[in-house]
């Protein structure tokens, strides 16, 4: 007899990302020495996107043609929804007393949009494979975790605290034994 582990699987997924979310939600914002602000921020990590993104794929002027309308699109439908999971985790924040069943509704709906997010980008990799090929949808997913991987790495060299040289590895407040 065995027992369908999926349903667990993704719930834990889930839970995984409203977690995380949660948690960068809650971080407090770093003010650039040259009083930057999160827009500028934002903008300038847009930019970066596309120029590596550009880079990693490498596009004829005709594939650069077809990706980007899809791309641009497929972030702009991300971007509404990663909007409205911010208001819902926003008003985990404003109202900590919330009744248990509020509390049920709003990771209902976070979920929900968490299961969009997901659809989003299996539909986005399949217009990939359709427009261009599997390949292609494949370069641009690695591109993508490149992507990530290249901002994590930013990120962490920025907050790095003064003083201290090499990185251990592991996630800031974490470093201590267990």
């Amino acid at each position: 007899m065995s027992i369908n582990t999926t349903p667990y699987r993704t719930l834990l997924l889930f839970m995984g990302l409203l977690f995380g979310s949660l948690s960068l939600a809650a971080q407090p914002g770093r003010g650039a020495p040259d009083g930057d602000n999160r827009e500028g921020r934002a903008e300038r990590m847009e930019k970066f996107h596309i120029a590596y993104l550009t880079q990693e794929l490498d596009f004829t002027t005709e594939e650069a043609q077809k990706f980007w309308p899809l791309f641009n699109a497929n972030e702009a439908s991300k971007k509404a929804l990663e909007s409205r999971r911010k208001k819902i985790l926003e008003g985990f924040a404003d109202d900590k007393r919330g009744t248990s069943s509020e509390v049920q509704t709003s990771l209902e709906r976070v979920r929900e949009i968490e299961v969009q997010l997901v659809n989003l980008r299996y539909a986005f990799a399949l217009e990939l494979v359709e427009a261009f090929d599997a390949e292609m949808a494949i370069g641009f997913m690695e591109a993508q975790k490149g992507f990530r991987r290249a901002m994590l790495d930013a990120v962490r060299q920025q907050g790095k605290p003064p003083g201290k040289s090499g990185n251990t590895g592991r996630p800031a407040g974490r470093n201590r034994q267990r």
